[in-house]
């Protein structure tokens, strides 16, 4: 998953704000409280939802009814758009509206649903186990600040309590109990084995009664099948005359049929040609006015092509005239750039001299980077001296209390104690203690000089920094100031070439041609009744050869249509059908007819239900060899119940164990790694103990958190939450390339601010977006937005 862009409306301090998002390392900085983290929360609130009133009533602008967040993200190739909305609704905040947008369309989803769409597309299998999923998977993109301390500062139940939830140890414990719940199920169940028995002797009792009721059904179809043999004989006798009687009825019909279609087709084709005889006799008048009015409609046609030539020559001359116009608009800007051009000219030698000054002061830049990196070398390995001697200075005090209270033996040789060996031991342990201190404050003023001298480095580094900032504006100048005297020069030449064009032209050419077109549209109009007149007639003159052609035609077919209806009609008196007889002969059929039909529905109800009664034989039967299958089962199920509870609950117990440790040995790895990465060459080992406490030792002693440096503190949180990234990634196999880290470098030096891009890189991860108020992470960041608020509303700008 790759973020692309946000847009936040009405979220805490944000009113209307679009971020874009590139690939590589993104950082958010500015002070404490002007909106840094709001962005974190408006991206888990569209990605993952948060449904608590509490949340979206911190999360909704004050004084606002409505807001909203709208993420685009790449995943895989494709674009996907998430929207949600947060209305005000009396006294509550509810997400009214979401929905996710993707290449095929618009999907509208519920606000818990959009979440299962997002893990489902991250690889994340979220059926059965949606409340278990989520935080997971925000363990392996974004673990905020507070629940990090969490883990880190609680007691190690707690702590093991969440790495149970992260890598899902908790199943084991389920399992175990849905295991003892299945054993005693099985065992309860396998109970009902006597009375399995019980059923299968009634269900062979009833099977013999029905085998009795079957045998008594097949006599009576036999009876019945004799009897529909005899009356298929008498309906073979009938059915000849029958087919005979309807084959002469359908020819019947058919001749009727043809000769009513014959009748209807000559009467039609009459009719045809008397109409055509009408129009021949209208087209001779026509011929005559054809001739009267041809030369006007010929005169018509020639002003309509001169119509034409005009027309085109008065487009071809409004468009030169508009391209003239647009010529002397195209002028009068060209003068401007050629005036703009003379000017820049002017400038370009103030900058070059400005250009030779800056270059000299950032050649210093190399020079102070490298004293600069000794001394941070310097300053870390003090840092270190000094609070290996701070331990010290611990041990020497409680050792000093425990000689205030010593009895009659010594500690050290076992020997007798006397008052003077117990004041010299107190004394020697003061003197230790005073050499310590004043080894402490030595270290420690040359450790403030070290600090003084990389302060004043680091200033002066700063001011390079502007400098070569300023640099490049002055070089970014000088270039758009040499393309102005370029385009200026470019305008110059253009300017000529058009001064030309607009000399030759000639505008009275336009009015000339105009004048003549209105004279031609005149007299066409005169002209346009006649034309009209003459191309009707003359088509309607046109028609005279085709229809003398139709007239023919339709003369010869009716000749024809006669002599059939006369064949037909002789054709049907020598046919010999009689309706009486077809009538009788029916009826005879349709009796015969009732009869076979009404035996065959007594015979083939008396087969359904023979056929029943062996279903239900044959069914009982089944049921009775699946009885026995059960009986055998529950025997062999109360067996299996018996190993689930005394091998596999047992079982679980030794995985859940050893996959404990496995994930110990592999966070612990992990951890190591990511703290060496971060402190570089140091003194400082870190590891985790069983508990996954985070343990760190100097010089072989067990250092407590509390006694490291702030930055040092933060290293180990922030190593033990890439360690947590990685192991999560690892055991959902999920598909994110997007890590989302929220202040991870607070307190750090600026030594270990240089290498945090060293890890950046070896994580291999595609987007990281970071909010901190640390101004030295934008020399590591690919994109620096600056946020700022103003009366209470939150911008960004790119730096």
């Amino acid at each position: 998953m790759i973020i692309k862009s946000i847009h936040l409306k009405n979220i805490r301090s944000y009113v209307d704000e679009k971020i874009e998002f590139d690939r590589g390392i993104i950082l958010f900085e500015g002070d404490i409280g002007s909106g840094k983290t709001s962005i974190l929360m408006a991206i888990d609130f569209a990605l993952f939802g948060n449904s608590t009133r509490d949340f979206y009533e911190r999360l909704l602008r004050k004084g606002a009814n409505r807001g909203s967040v709208e993420i685009l993200f790449e995943h895989n190739g494709r674009e996907y758009r998430v929207f949600r909305a947060l209305e005000k609704k009396g006294r509550g905040i509810s997400n009214t509206e979401s929905y996710v947008e993707t290449e095929e369309g618009k999907i509208q989803l519920g606000a818990s649903e959009i979440r299962h769409y997002i893990l489902n597309l991250l690889g994340v299998n979220v059926e059965g186990r949606r409340r278990k999923s989520l935080p997971i998977v925000k363990y392996a993109i974004y673990t905020p600040q507070e629940t990090m301390k969490e883990i880190l500062e609680g007691n190690s139940e707690e702590r093991m309590e969440v790495i149970r939830k992260i890598f899902k140890l908790d199943e084991y414990k389920i399992a175990r109990e849905n295991a003892k719940n299945v054993a005693s199920g099985i065992l309860a169940e396998a109970r009902i084995a006597k009375d399995l028995e019980e059923m299968i002797e009634e269900l062979e009792n009833e099977i013999g009664e029905r085998e009795k009721e079957r045998k008594e059904l097949l006599d009576a179809i036999s009876a019945l099948e004799n009897k529909l043999i005899e009356k298929g004989k008498e309906m073979e006798e009938i059915e000849g005359k029958w087919n005979d009687i309807k084959r002469k009825r359908e020819k019947y019909e058919e001749l009727r049929n043809k000769l009513r279609e014959i009748n209807g087709r000559r009467r039609g084709k009459e009719e045809y040609v008397d109409r055509i005889k009408r129009e021949i006799e209208e087209i001779e008048g026509k011929k005559k006015r054809v001739e009267e009015i041809k030369s006007q409609a010929l005169r018509y046609e020639e002003l309509e092509r001169r119509r034409d030539e005009l027309g085109k020559r008065i487009d071809e001359l409004n468009r030169m005239e508009r391209e003239i116009r647009a010529s002397q608009e195209r002028l009068k800007y060209l003068l401007e750039k050629v005036k703009k051009g003379e000017e820049k000219k002017k400038e370009i030698e103030k900058i070059r001299r400005k250009i030779g000054a800056l270059e000299e002061e950032v050649k210093r830049k190399k020079e102070i980077e490298e004293e600069l990196e000794k001394l941070r070398e310097k300053d870390s390995e003090l840092r270190g001296k000094i609070g290996h001697l701070n331990f010290r200075l611990n041990e020497l005090e409680r050792e000093r209390q425990d000689y205030e209270h010593l009895g009659a033996v010594c500690p050290k040789c076992k020997r007798p104690l006397t008052e003077e060996h117990k004041r010299k031991l107190i004394e020697e342990n003061a003197s230790e203690i005073e050499r310590t201190r004043e080894e402490i404050r030595k270290i420690s003023r040359e450790k403030v000089e070290i600090e003084k001298r990389i302060k004043s480095l680091e200033d002066a580094l700063n001011k390079i920094m502007e400098a070569s900032k300023a640099l490049a504006i002055l070089r970014r100048d000088m270039e758009n100031a040499k393309r102005d005297m370029e385009e200026g020069e470019n305008a110059r030449k253009e300017s000529e070439v058009i001064r030309k064009k607009i000399e030759n032209f000639d505008f009275d050419s336009l009015k000339r041609v105009r004048e003549e077109m209105n004279n031609v549209e005149k007299e066409m109009r005169d002209l346009k009744r006649v034309w009209m007149e003459y191309n009707t007639l003359k088509k309607e003159v046109e028609k005279e050869a085709r229809l003398r052609a139709e007239l023919r035609e339709a003369t010869d077919i009716l000749r024809k249509l006669m002599g059939e209806e006369k064949k037909y009609e002789d054709e049907l008196k020598g046919l010999g059908y009689s309706s009486e007889e077809y009538e009788r002969i029916n009826e005879e059929y349709l009796e015969i007819s009732k009869t076979l039909r009404s035996l065959e529905t007594e015979l083939r109800e008396k087969k359904r239900r023979e056929e029943e009664i062996g279903m239900e034989i044959e069914k009982k039967r089944r049921d009775v060899k699946e009885k026995r299958e059960k009986l055998n089962f529950y025997r062999k199920m109360e067996e299996f119940g018996r190993w689930i509870r005394e091998e596999l609950i047992p079982a679980l117990e030794d995985i859940e164990e050893m996959r404990m440790i496995a994930i110990n040995e592999e966070f612990r790895a992990l951890f190591e790694e990511w703290f060496h990465e971060l402190l570089g060459e140091s003194e400082y080992e870190a590891t985790v103990d069983e508990k996954f406490t985070p343990i760190i030792r100097y010089q072989r002693f067990d250092m407590p958190l509390g006694t490291l440096s702030g930055g040092e503190r933060t290293s180990v949180a922030l190593a033990y939450r890439l360690a947590l990234n990685t192991m999560v990634k690892r055991a959902l196999g999920l598909s994110s390339n997007l890590l989302i880290l929220d202040e991870p470098t607070d307190g750090f030096s600026k030594d270990q601010l240089y290498k945090l891009k060293d890890v950046f890189e070896r994580m291999e991860t595609d987007q990281i977006i970071i909010v901190s108020h640390e101004k030295e992470l934008m020399n590591l960041a690919d994109k620096v937005y600056h946020v700022e608020k103003f009366n209470g509303v939150s911008k960004i700008r790119i730096i």
